[in-house]
This record gives structure tokens, sequence and C-alpha cells, in this order.
């Protein structure tokens, strides 16, 4: 009888180390490769802070020394600036969805579609931006986003943005 038990307790004990495993694996907390793998950590050169600079400037609001709502176009421009400035900024998700945004604004399609492509590489690799940028939507809407100022579609003006 004892060893019944013996063997029962070793039985579930195993059952459950193997169903918490397969939890795991399945729930993307543990993963399982074997030879060479690529590196899949992103450097962050667009921290927080920057982020927090780009939300700031893209709230509408009223600022002063002007009596409507609006972006801080100056501070738009400074973040540019900041952010080219900055090396590795073309592989972080987060720096090129803030000047693909900002391009948009700035109806500056040119630079928007080549942000767009580099933030959709970054996708595809896995590599996400922030998800606390003010304005940011889903990747199948960056191409809406950008289709709505292409040149060809509304007989606008391309490439006049700063960005």
């Amino acid at each position: 009888m004892s060893k019944k038990i013996v063997t029962g307790i070793t039985v579930a004990v195993v059952i459950l180390a193997v169903g918490c495993i397969a939890w795991l694996y399945v729930s993307g907390q543990v993963r399982v490769s074997w030879g060479k793998t690529a590196n899949s950590t992103a450097a962050i050169v667009c921290d927080t802070s920057v982020v927090d600079t780009y939300n700031a400037a893209m709230n509408y609001t009223v600022r002063s020394g002007s009596a409507v709502a609006g972006f801080d176009e100056a501070g738009l421009k400074k973040i540019v600036t900041d952010i080219k400035a900055k090396s590795g900024y073309e592989s972080d998700a987060t720096c090129e969805s803030m000047l693909f945004w900002i391009a948009i604004h700035n109806n500056d399609y040119n630079s928007a579609k080549t942000l767009y492509a580099s933030v959709k590489k970054l996708h595809d690799a896995r590599v996400f931006a922030d998800s606390n940028i003010r304005g940011n939507l889903a990747i199948f809407q960056y191409e809406d986003a950008l289709q709505q100022i292409n040149p060809s579609n509304n007989n606008q003006e391309g490439g006049t943005g700063g960005v």
C-alpha cells in the first residue's frame, strides 16, 4: 500500500510539473531554442523621458502666447533634432514611430513613407514601440495614415515637413 501511495504521488508531481512547463511555454514565459539565435532585445534609444517630451508636444492644448489650442510645433522640431542626434535611433521602434507621427503631422509624405517601412520592418521582427506614445495606433493604421497624406491621392504637396 505504501509503495502505491509513493508511486501515485510521484506521478501526480510529474504531471503537475509537465503541466506547469507546458503552460509557461504556451503563455510565452519560457522559450525553447536550439542552436544560435539572434538577440531579440532591442536597444532603447528613445526612453521614457523622450516619450514624455513627445507626448507633451503632441498634446492639443492652448499654449502660452496663443489664444487657440494647438500642438507645440517648436517642441516637435526639437524632438526630431534630438532623436536624429542619438546614435542607433533607426533601430528603436519608439524613435521611428514618433518620427513617423511627426512626419504625418507635417504632411511630409516622403519621410513618413520611409519611416513607415522602418517601423514595419521592426514590427515584423517583433520590436515594438513604447505603448505610451500619444496618438500611436496599431501598425495597420500607419499605412492608412500614410495614404491620407499621399500627394497622389489628395493633390496635396508632399515632402514639405521638417522630418
